[in-house]
């Protein structure tokens, strides 16, 4: 079915016409008609990322010619500013949900400190590090939310490819709930002979073996996903390996830093704290993503990839 795109106003909306040769010329398009020029249009729309929504109008514009409304997204180039970056890849129902997911973290950091540095509190459940303490709970409750949405998106889109990152996840929440690195970890020191470098322990190398085992496994099953997903899920899976690789950084590089550190109890509160509260910020940080996916249009165009390579590409010039 031939397709005519007229001149984009702009706001981002354009009249795009498809040819629906109705059987009497003069007579208007029948909703029948009006239905399969639809179906074909959106197919032919998948392949337009740009193109966010399109829905037919009631009126005709000729006897031959059925009207879509279509709802543009510009694409991010070298001019988009920051903050039209940030107003492309966000949705309003998204920043509320993620003011209330940091409202926890950021309280949860100051029970911490106020329960360390202070004789308050003197509970040891408000501490970011002890397991099943309350901070640690709701990390669990965020992972678990995270795979449900996953599982809800691959439902919602009808791709399984998503079901990839949702497997990812799931080892997340079972390796802290049941402590799966610690404890393989602990095997695994004790069959080392080595001395370790940088002034860490056996227990953190078996440790680092167990997650690096568990990450390559990961890792080929979103490349496999990503090389059978759509465009729409590489973009995602782009964005989600840079929330990812920040998580990686607090959960891995910072607490390597804090177990090896000897520079006194004031180092290690600070250490401590960026550690857990960077990676509860960045847990409640994938989870509006997964929640900002389930929300907006499949063929969006904006991801924080995209931000990236912007803010990136402005250092740079």
């Amino acid at each position: 079915m031939p397709l005519r795109l007229l001149p984009s106003c702009p706001h981002g909306h354009a009249s795009l016409c498809a040819l629906a040769r109705p059987s009497i010329p003069s007579a208007p398009a029948s909703p029948a008609q009006r239905l399969r020029s639809t179906r074909h249009l959106r197919q032919w729309l998948g392949t337009r990322p740009a193109i966010r929504e399109v829905s037919p109008r009631i009126d005709v514009t000729g006897p031959e010619w059925i009207t879509f409304d279509v709802r543009t997204t510009p694409f991010m180039n070298k001019k988009t500013t920051t903050s039209e970056c940030i107003r492309n890849i966000n949705e309003h129902s998204a920043s509320l949900f993620l003011i209330l997911l940091l409202c926890p973290d950021l309280a949860f950091i100051a029970l911490h400190s106020i329960d360390t540095l202070t004789p308050f509190l003197n509970n040891s459940f408000y501490s970011l590090g002890r397991d099943r303490g309350y901070p640690e709970m709701y990390q669990y409750l965020k992972w678990l939310w995270i795979i449900i949405l996953l599982v809800y998106v691959s439902i919602l889109r009808r791709s399984f490819t998503y079901i990839a990152w949702g497997l990812v996840f799931t080892y997340f929440l079972c390796d802290d709930a049941l402590r799966i690195h610690e404890r393989v970890g602990k095997h695994i020191a004790g069959s080392l002979t080595l001395t370790p470098p940088l002034g860490l322990r056996l227990q953190d190398l078996g440790e680092l073996a167990v997650s690096a085992a568990a990450g390559m496994i990961l890792i080929s099953l979103v490349i496999w996903a990503y090389l059978h997903g759509s465009q729409a899920f590489k973009k995602m899976s782009q964005d989600m390996l840079l929330l990812v690789l920040a998580l990686v950084f607090f959960g891995v590089v910072v607490d390597m830093a804090h177990i090896s550190s000897e520079l006194g109890w004031k180092v290690d509160f600070i250490l401590g704290v960026i550690e857990d509260g960077g990676e509860m910020l960045v847990a409640s940080l994938i989870l509006w993503y997964v929640f900002l996916l389930s929300v907006r249009d499949e063929n969006a165009t904006s991801y924080l990839c995209d931000f990236v390579r912007v803010v990136l590409t402005r250092r740079s010039t």
